[in-house]
């Protein structure tokens, strides 16, 4: 595969995963349990889906993977910010408004963000590195 092909499916993989977030978080729980579905499940996979672009990244060896990494960083807590945001301004109640919120906001989806990002490099590392071993 081409760089521009991984970086593609990193992005896009952040896109839908950040989508349905968005979607998932607008709906309460009781209409998961309704489903007979569990809400926390449903919110840790989808979050957990955001390791794979940094590991596609470290597993292929692609160059400049920590400068990509950083950006992926940077979108997936912008848009995930973003869409905290504009959940507020539909009407749904969330746990922090105004600026000052917003800022607390960003600095808790950097912080997941970069945890995630994180451990997807280090498993993408530590999977080449034994791939190359054999």
């Amino acid at each position: 595969m081409t760089e521009r092909k991984i970086i593609g499916i990193g992005v896009t993989v952040i896109l839908i995963s950040c989508f349905f977030l968005w979607v998932s978080s607008l709906f309460h729980s009781y209409m998961y349990s309704r489903l007979g579905l569990g809400r926390n499940g449903i919110l840790t996979f989808l979050w957990g889906l955001n390791f794979i672009p940094s590991f596609l990244l470290y597993y292929l060896c692609v160059k400049n993977r920590l400068i990509i990494s950083t950006g992926y960083i940077l979108l997936l807590s912008g848009l995930m910010a973003f869409s905290h945001f504009l959940s507020e301004k539909i009407g749904f109640i969330v746990d922090f408004s105004g600026g000052s919120g917003l800022r607390v906001v960003c600095v808790i989806y950097f912080i997941i963000s970069s945890i995630l990002i994180g451990i997807g490099g280090f498993l993408g590392f530590i999977t080449s590195s034994l791939r190359k071993i054999k």
